[in-house]
């Protein structure tokens, strides 16, 4: 995975980096991987919901994409993890999200 900037994040979520306290966005090289890591630390406990919903529609929108043509990056993607912890919003795509939850999980 490779770190992602502020216009990434805006084009694949549609949030603005700007308006979070913290951001840490990972994803793929490659278009044909739906692997992606997103730590996002909000300012405001009421951004939480705001980055869920993004969080979700992009996953919704890369199911789409990949279900008929790479059925195991849908996979990845239907097991796909997510946590809120605090002023934290983890979501992760990949064939190890269950370690990478772990590690969040157990960070904070």
């Amino acid at each position: 995975l490779t770190e992602q900037d502020g216009a990434r994040l805006k084009r694949d979520f549609g949030l603005n980096a700007a308006d979070y306290s913290g951001v840490a966005y990972y994803s793929a090289e490659s278009t044909i991987s739906a692997s992606e890591v997103l730590l996002i630390r909000v300012k405001d406990y009421e951004q939480i919901q705001t980055v869920l919903d993004a969080v979700g529609q992009r996953t919704e929108s890369r199911m789409k994409d990949f279900e008929s043509y790479l059925p195991e990056q849908a996979h990845l993607l239907a097991d796909a993890r997510q946590s809120v912890r605090g002023a934290y919003v983890f979501y992760a795509v990949s064939p190890k999200a269950g370690e990478y939850l772990k590690a969040f999980s157990g960070s904070l």
